[in-house]
């Protein structure tokens, strides 16, 4: 059953070990990054991609796997615009 993270108790999260899972590809489908975070505090996500890549269209890719299970996860894919320093 999926559940907001939130909702979940502290020391059951811990257990279950939820990470984010990402990758960002450049305007050619290539692989530029990729790497995992675990959860903050408030059990959200952040990916800190500041200084990270060129200017340039991207996707970033992400998924969140609790307890090492990527079955089925579902991915999200957002677009990422970066603007060249004036």
């Amino acid at each position: 059953m999926r559940k907001p993270l939130q909702s979940i108790a502290p020391d059951a999260l811990r257990r279950s070990a939820p990470e984010c899972r990402y990758l960002v590809t450049d305007a050619k489908g290539r692989v530029v990054l990729a790497g995992q975070v675990p959860p903050a505090e408030d059990a959200s996500f952040s990916i800190d991609l500041a200084g990270a890549l060129p200017p340039g269209h991207f996707t970033l890719m992400a998924q969140l796997i609790v307890n090492a299970n990527a079955m089925n996860a579902e991915i999200r894919r957002i677009p990422i615009d970066v603007a060249s320093k004036p």
